[in-house]
C-alpha cells in the first residue's frame, strides 16, 4: 500500500473541490473525528484527523500526516422508500 506524508497546515488548508470525501467517523467528548479523502497530482489520499466538539476544546493539530493512496471505485445500493398510495 503507497503511503505519503503531508504537511499539517496543507491537510488543513484543504477545501473546495480536492476534497472528495470529508465525513464523521467518530466522537468522544471532547473532540470529532473526520475520515478525509483528497485529489493530489492526479492521485487520491486518505487520511483521519480530529477537532475540538466546540469552539472551547482545543485539539492539537498534528505537524504532518501519514497518508494512504486510495482509489474511487463504484457499488451499487439499494435503498427503500414508502410506497405511493
Amino acid at each position: 500500500m503507497a503511503k505519503r506524508t503531508f504537511d499539517g497546515q496543507f491537510i488543513g488548508d484543504l477545501y473546495g473541490h480536492a476534497v472528495k470525501v470529508r465525513e464523521i467517523c467518530g466522537n468522544s467528548r471532547w473532540s470529532i473525528d473526520y475520515y478525509l479523502v483528497f485529489e493530489h497530482e492526479g492521485k487520491f489520499y486518505s487520511t483521519t484527523y480530529k477537532r475540538g466538539a466546540t469552539e472551547c476544546q482545543e485539539v492539537d493539530w498534528p505537524k504532518s500526516f501519514e497518508c494512504k493512496e486510495v482509489e474511487p471505485y463504484q457499488e451499487s445500493v439499494t435503498k427503500y422508500r414508502p410506497v405511493a398510495q
